[in-house]
């Protein structure tokens, strides 16, 4: 009976750990990831949509587009360049 209390124990501080850990995950968007951590995010534009430009407010990715359904479909990277190369993250933004 001890060794069952004793298990059954272990198995509880195991899973409050996993549940710890999953919501401190699940608070992170990939813009965040991206931005503060490293890492790589992916955007699709919708069809006919042509990046014109994007920036940040605060943990927020904005992007500005036209619609043009004479587009040439581009990708385009934004890549972070840290002064010490530790932390850098990349945003690629895709056209259809």
């Amino acid at each position: 009976m001890k060794d069952f209390i004793r298990n059954l124990n272990i198995i509880t501080v195991i899973l409050f750990l996993l549940l710890v850990v999953g919501c401190c995950m699940g608070c992170y968007t990939d813009n965040d990831l991206a931005r503060n951590h490293g890492g790589t995010a992916k955007i699709e534009l919708e069809k006919d949509q042509r990046l014109i430009t994007c920036s940040w407010k605060e943990n927020s990715l904005w992007y500005l587009y036209e619609i043009d359904s004479t587009i040439k479909p581009r990708t385009y990277y934004y890549h972070e360049k840290s002064p010490y190369g530790t932390v850098e993250g990349t945003f690629i933004i895709v056209e259809k």
